[in-house]
């Protein structure tokens, strides 16, 4: 149960490995309940699972599950796919009612008994979970060459100029763009988020995609095409704020610069930056990004964990024995 007033700190993949140096499980578990007295939750997304289940070398893929087992909290941030939809639900509010982040998807669920129960941890096929991400992977190229206005296919017949043209056209119809004049690179991160709309939740191409499942069974639409469109024209505001318009933002100050192999697991973790009162990472992308969008207040949330200076005592007793960083 989460405590009314407790303050939620995300790590994402790159905070997780930078902190688990030279660090113990027993310093994680001391840690965890030094954390919980504070009203602090230190908390983990599927995502960040992902990214460890994916990690080549066994040895250090089980020591980060088992670390990660006693450090974070037992319940992961929702999923992005159940924060889009939860935020388009609520009616695209500039200012969301704070409300539980606990996700329900299946690795969750998964999440929670590792958690209860440190001693198991993930069975699953590794090439499996591989496979899986390289059907995601032309989206890393695509956005770059989105960004960069290349012609190259995008899938099957169509390219990749007819797409631009398209999604041109998707965002010069918007009422939002007739009513106001932007910028050139505001254009591009509107497209940006556009492109993900249709890739999440209109393609639903992502690890987790029940909830956006039940979501268009809902409404009763099962092509894609029709998605979009629907989309396009009753679900306007996420495309220039809430957490789809952070991922944009993140995104294109990613792809400005150069091309990254880790730009899709970047997308998702920017989900969290709104919803959390701080967000640790070790990846300089992530720096770019708070610089990118001073003076919002997000930016602040963003912590560059290793230009932090942890404060640490050692406690031993009955139950517990291990460093507490505080």
């Amino acid at each position: 149960m989460i405590r009314k007033n407790t303050e939620t700190w995300y790590f994402e993949t790159s905070a997780l490995n930078y902190f688990t140096k030279d660090r113990t499980v027993e310093d994680a578990i001391a840690t965890k309940a030094h954390q919980s007295l504070k009203g602090r939750r230190w908390v983990i997304s599927s995502s960040v699972l992902w990214e460890i289940l994916m990690t080549s070398n066994r040895a250090k893929r089980e020591k980060l599950i088992y670390f990660a087992q006693n450090l974070f909290d037992r319940e992961l941030l929702p999923s992005p796919g159940e924060i889009l939809i939860e935020y388009i639900k609520s009616g695209f509010p500039s200012i969301e009612k704070p409300r539980k982040l606990i996700s329900h998807t299946e690795i969750a669920n998964i999440w929670r008994d590792l958690v209860d129960n440190p001693n198991k941890t993930f069975i699953y096929n590794i090439n499996d979970i591989q496979q899986r991400f390289n059907t995601l992977k032309p989206i890393n190229k695509l956005i770059h060459k989105i960004i960069n206005n290349e012609n190259i296919p995008l899938i099957d017949e169509n390219t990749e100029q007819g797409f631009q043209i398209t999604l041109e056209s998707a965002l010069n119809n918007l009422k939002f763009i007739k009513q106001n004049n932007y910028s050139k690179e505001n254009k591009k991160i509107f497209k940006i988020a556009i492109f993900y709309m249709m890739f999440i939740l209109c393609a639903e191409s992502v690890f987790e995609n029940t909830v956006i499942q039940q979501f268009w069974k809902e409404i009763g639409i099962k092509s894609t095409f029709e998605r979009i469109k629907y989309a396009l024209y009753h679900f306007e505001p996420i495309i220039y704020r809430g957490p789809l318009a952070a991922l944009a933002a993140m995104v294109y100050c990613q792809s400005k610069k150069q091309y990254s192999r880790g730009i899709y697991f970047d997308s998702m973790h920017a989900f969290y930056i709104t919803y959390v009162n701080y967000f640790f990472t070790n990846d300089q992308h992530f720096k770019d990004f708070e610089e990118f969008i001073k003076p919002h207040p997000n930016s602040y949330k963003v912590q560059f964990i290793s230009e932090l200076k942890f404060t640490s005592h050692t406690r031993y007793n009955v139950e517990q024995r291990g460093t507490i960083i505080l």
